[in-house]
């Protein structure tokens, strides 16, 4: 790549293959090259119409698209400036930035009514643009190297954002090098950054540059770790730009789900400390192929270092160096005189070369105090930049990152200065004093704190939330705040913030289940407000609605468990996820069977989290009967079996629509939106029919009911009407014999002379299963056979697959085939298998049961 700017390589690109695809949507949505260009160029020439040239800032305000991006790539086109702002900013502090700056245009996405009055500037929407620019009339600008392409906001000391400005060469440079030794070129990457944040850059320009296809995913996927892992695989993603702390949540889930996207290659890291925790070590273990990069940089000179990982992870240490200088970079450690330090000797890194930035747009003092003279310079005038990161030297001339000479900390890959929120915490009227900081709540868990000294007793954190919120962007909001009578101060009268780190922490002073009520309450929104960041919910808010996901739903049974003294199970959101839900279910001792009827998913086969296959409990509630079957499908789902848990007191009988209706509302929890899959074999086929009657009553989509040699109106060994109380007689006799014995052999023994009830339960019941648990199980049989008795399905409307017995005599088949075209209104495939009613879920029936599904689940006849 000899060209000096990045956006004139996207254009070779472009129009050397124009058909390639350059951006994948989720949802399906695709954008070639030729069409990218063609957006850009519209873009730019209407830039141009309104007067933007060379030096122009443009200043882009909105959510990750294609049009952001357009409006990226059409900037520097148009020979302008970028100027990225992030979309989750409050208006105060947007209008803020764009008074200071002061550019004469500004590109959103915000309709009117959410933008900031600004006046004597031109607002206009990508859309608009596209309608009225024209390709044909776009003009190559005179462009030097040394000309600005982007400004970057970062938190600054002074209180105010500081405004990175980088030039065309230093853009080029950090592109060149990713292209030409950064690893493998032109591949499918994510576009994870923020669109603020300088390494979109390096994740656009890298793969727009090498014809390469890049991913745009909406943000709650790609914030949520489960979601983000399934979209990875289904949109064949080969390379991944990431944080530490995203990548620590990648590979906790990965670990979890034991799935791995297929596709995935090269991961870089930047933005923070590295730690090679036990979870990264193992997901590189799961992709042994897959490449591990740490990368160094701040804002002001983006990339500066690179270290590659050796293939074994075995060999990585818990905290890895930050690597060597990259192309067009050079470093020196020097001590506070600005002398070089020995090598092995900590120092602080100044950053030399062509990649540094030009300093800080319109603050020329704090430029010329961080952008130095460099004596080692190729050329006069050549400067460095003090990073304020200290270093050291490792034999073999790799750098170590030990830490910040400064009070600077970054929070999510962002750089934060405590002073900025410090500022902003001051302005509120109820505070006096403040410090910030980072504290480590947990191994690996670090939060934000803010120690205030307020002028009454009791501080007011939900109004001091709602005045940052207006000021600040939700990275830089503090996750806790500690009250303090005063700071503590060192012999010089400055912050202590050693001290401030040794402070305990507020407690909810809830320390066992016995509180119950409003004061359990309180300990879940105690718990969430740490976890979450934030308390902008109440008693009766959905967890997933207000920012949580699997992997803090984890974080916060686990911390509950240790409040109250036992183990919390994540199933706790599966019924209610609000904060009154979960403490009713704290309150509710003894074993998973005992309190409420409840349903459970248990995974049988790990795959993408994203529209699982469903496999709906036989009689007795449990799946095992289907582990054979779930692991020879080989569709890329995940198969999970739904568990029916029965309380084991006498209560009243349930019928076959409130045991579905339970069912359905745990689907629901587990997938909010898309589509479902569902398949049942024997009863556990006819509650998979209820289910999905009542899914699509719903409104949702059952794009796939399997129905394993099941019926909703007949059984299909005996054939007999389900209204046939026979079944149900047996099995009562059977679980009166259970109740004479206390001792597990004799009651197999018992249930061993019942060959119907033996075969009506699948032989599903594990040698190891104790007595009483057996008797639970039976009792569950007993409660469905019941069910199924007095259940009157409606005709179901949508398409239905059955997967019948071939041992069944023919005869049979009939009948159960004619009873079950009554009740699908839609369209019913028969596809017939190999063995009976019980051996077509064992070897060697259950192999070509598993192939049938598989055809059926891809539309296959």
């Amino acid at each position: 790549m000899a060209n000096p700017f990045a956006h004139e390589q996207f254009d070779v690109c472009a129009e050397a293959e124009p058909e390639r695809i350059a951006l994948k949507l989720e949802g399906g949505e695709e954008l070639n090259y030729g069409d990218l260009l063609r957006r850009v160029r519209c873009f730019a020439s209407y830039m141009q119409s309104l007067s933007a040239h060379v030096g122009t800032l443009i200043v882009s305000w909105m959510d990750r698209s294609p049009d952001q991006l357009v409006a990226m790539l059409g900037t520097l086109e148009a020979g302008a400036t970028h100027v990225p702002l992030d979309p989750a900013s409050p208006l105060t502090r947007v209008a803020e930035m764009v008074d200071a700056l002061d550019p004469p245009i500004v590109i959103t996405d915000r309709e009117p009514a959410g933008r900031p009055a600004w006046r004597d500037r031109i607002v206009v929407t990508v859309e608009e643009i596209l309608g009225r620019g024209d390709p044909r009339a776009w003009q190559r600008p005179a462009l030097s190297p040394d000309h600005l392409a982007y400004v970057i906001h970062t938190s600054g000391s002074t209180g105010s954002p500081k405004r990175v400005a980088m030039s065309h060469l230093g853009l080029s440079r950090l592109v060149q090098w990713q292209v030409k030794r950064g690893g493998e070129p032109s591949l499918t990457t994510l576009q994870f950054s923020p669109v603020c944040f300088d390494v979109t850059f390096q994740e656009v320009f890298s793969t727009l540059c090498t014809g390469g296809t890049l991913v745009l995913l909406r943000d709650r996927t790609r914030r949520d770790p489960k979601r983000l892992v399934g979209a990875l695989d289904e949109m064949g993603v080969e390379r991944l730009f990431l944080p530490y702390v995203a990548l620590q949540q990648l590979a906790r889930v990965i670990m979890e789900e034991r799935f791995a996207p297929r596709d995935l290659r090269h991961i870089i890291t930047a933005g923070e400390r590295l730690v090679v925790t036990s979870a990264i070590a193992n997901l590189f273990r799961l992709l042994p192929k897959a490449r591990l990069d740490n990368h160094y940089g701040p804002t002001e000179a983006h990339l500066v270092t690179s270290w590659k990982l050796p293939r074994d992870p075995s060999d990585w240490p818990e905290l890895p160096p930050i690597g060597t200088a990259v192309d067009g970079v050079t470093t020196h450690i020097l001590d506070r005189a600005l002398r070089p330090v020995a090598d092995q000797e900590p120092g602080e890194l100044y950053v030399g070369g062509i990649g540094v930035a030009l300093g800080y747009l319109g603050a020329p003092r704090l430029t010329a105090e961080r952008f130095l003279p460099d004596p080692c310079a190729d050329s006069p005038g050549g400067r460095m930049y003090a990073t304020g990161d200290v270093v050291q030297r490792l034999p073999g001339g790799v750098l170590a990152f030990l830490g910040r000479s400064d009070e600077q900390i970054k929070v999510r890959g962002f750089r934060v200065e405590p002073a900025e929120v410090e500022r902003a915490i001051a302005d509120h009227r109820g505070v006096r004093a403040v410090a910030v900081g980072l504290r480590e709540l947990a191994p690996g868990v670090h939060a934000l704190m803010a120690y205030v000294v307020g002028d009454r007793p009791t501080l007011d954190v939900a109004s001091l939330t709602e005045h940052l919120r207006a000021r600040l962007p939700d990275y830089m909001i503090p996750h806790r705040f500690v009250p303090l009578d005063s700071l503590p101060l060192t012999g010089t009268g400055k912050v202590d913030r050693h001290a401030l780190s040794t402070i305990p922490l507020p407690s909810t002073g809830v320390d066992a289940i016995a509180v119950a009520g409003a004061a359990l309450v309180e300990l879940v929104m105690s718990v969430w407000k740490r976890v979450l960041g934030h308390d902008d919910f109440d008693p009766r808010s959905d967890f997933f609605d207000v920012g949580g996901d699997s992997l803090l739903a984890a974080w916060v049974v686990s911390e509950l468990g240790q409040r109250v003294g036992r183990e919390v199970a994540l199933t706790t959101f599966l019924d209610d996820s609000s904060p009154e839900g979960i403490a009713r279910a704290l309150t509710r001792r003894g074993d998973e069977t005992g309190g409420e009827h409840r349903s459970e998913l248990v995974t049988l086969k790990v795959g993408p989290p994203h529209s699982p296959l469903i496999l709906v409990h036989a009689l007795g509630g449990e799946v095992l009967a289907y582990r054979e079957l779930a692991h020879r499908i080989r569709a890329r789902r995940r198969v999970l079996g739904l568990r029916w848990l029965a309380r084991d007191d006498a209560g009243p009988r349930l019928g076959l629509p409130e045991l579905a209706a339970t069912h359905a509302r745990t689907l629901v929890t587990l997938q909010p939106t898309g589509s479902f899959a569902l398949a049942g074999w024997s009863f556990g086929g006819v509650v998979a029919f209820e289910i999905a009657q009542q899914l699509t009553r719903q409104g949702r989509e059952v794009a796939f009911l399997g129905l394993l040699d099941a019926n909703p109106l007949r059984d299909p060994v005996t054939g007999l009407p389900t209204e046939d109380p026979r079944l149900y007689d047996a099995l009562c006799e059977v679980v009166a014999t259970f109740d004479q014995h206390s001792d597990s052999a004799a009651a197999r023994l018992a249930l061993s002379k019942k060959p119907l009830v033996a075969g009506l339960l699948g032989n599903t019941v594990d040698e190891t299963v104790g007595v009483s648990h057996l008797r639970k199980y039976l009792e569950a049989a007993r409660r469905g056979v019941w069910a199924a008795m007095h259940y009157r399905p409606e005709a179901y409307p949508g398409r239905v697959d059955l997967f019948q017995a071939g041992s069944t005599p023919p005869s049979r088949q009939e009948l159960l085939l004619d009873d079950l075209r009554a009740a699908v209104a839609g369209e019913l495939r028969c596809h017939t298998v190999e063995g009976d009613h019980h051996t077509m879920l064992r070897e060697p029936s259950v192999t070509q049961l598993a192939s049938a599904v598989d055809l059926a689940l891809r539309g296959g006849a």
